[in-house]
C-alpha cells in the first residue's frame, strides 16, 4: 500500500473507532436515533476520518512561500530604509489557510510588479514583535509602504484589491515642495 493509501484508511479506522465510543458515551438512554445506533456512528465516524485524512493531506503540502522572510525589527527597518519603490509586506501564519492560498499569488505579483514594489513576507508567529508593531491582528494582512511610511492596508485574501492598493501607491504623485 502507499503512503496515501495507508494515511486515509489509518484515519478512517480512527474515525470508526471515534464514533463507536462517542455512540456508547453519547446517549446513554437510547432515546437518540442517530447517536443510540452504533452503526450510523462508526459510519459518521468513517467519514470523519475520510474527511480529516484530506485535510491532513492538504496541509501537508501547503505551500510555503518564497518571498523574502524580515524576521527581525532590524531586518524590517533596514528593507524599509532602503527601498526606492514602494514596500509590500504580507503578515501571515503557516496555520493560517486563506496565507497559504494568497501566497503564490503574491510571488505571481512579485514576478509582474518587479522593479516596481519590492516584496517581503513576516511570519507573525516566529516574528510577532513586528505584528504587534504594526497592528496586524488578522491574516492575512498586506501593508504597503512608501518611503517607509505606511501607505496602504488590505486585510485578507483579497488580490484585486491588493494590485489596486500598489496601483495607487505607485502612480501616487512624489512628495515635495508645493508650487
Amino acid at each position: 500500500m502507499t503512503p496515501v493509501v495507508l494515511r486515509i484508511v489509518a484515519f478512517v479506522a480512527g474515525g470508526v473507532v471515534i464514533g463507536y465510543l462517542a455512540s456508547l458515551v453519547l446517549c446513554r438512554t437510547g432515546s437518540c436515533p442517530i447517536t443510540s445506533n452504533r452503526g450510523i456512528m462508526m459510519v459518521l465516524g468513517g467519514l470523519l476520518g475520510l474527511y480529516s485524512a484530506g485535510a491532513a493531506r492538504g496541509v501537508a503540502s501547503a505551500h510555503v512561500s518564497t518571498l523574502e522572510a524580515l524576521t527581525t525589527t532590524e531586518q524590517f527597518d533596514k528593507a524599509l530604509a532602503q527601498a526606492d519603490t514602494p514596500v509590500l509586506v504580507d503578515f501571515s501564519a503557516t496555520w493560517c489557510g486563506p496565507c497559504r492560498a494568497l501566497a503564490p499569488v503574491l510571488e505571481k505579483m512579485r514576478d509582474q510588479w518587479s522593479g516596481r514594489v519590492r516584496f517581503y513576507t513576516v511570519d507573525v508567529d516566529a516574528s510577532p514583535q513586528l505584528a504587534q508593531r504594526f497592528g496586524v491582528d488578522g491574516f492575512p494582512t498586506v501593508v504597503l509602504f512608501t518611503k517607509g511610511q505606511e501607505a496602504d492596508r488590505v486585510e485578507g485574501n483579497l488580490p484585486d484589491l491588493i494590485r489596486d492598493a500598489m496601483t495607487k501607491v505607485t502612480t501616487a504623485p512624489a512628495a515635495g515642495p508645493a508650487t
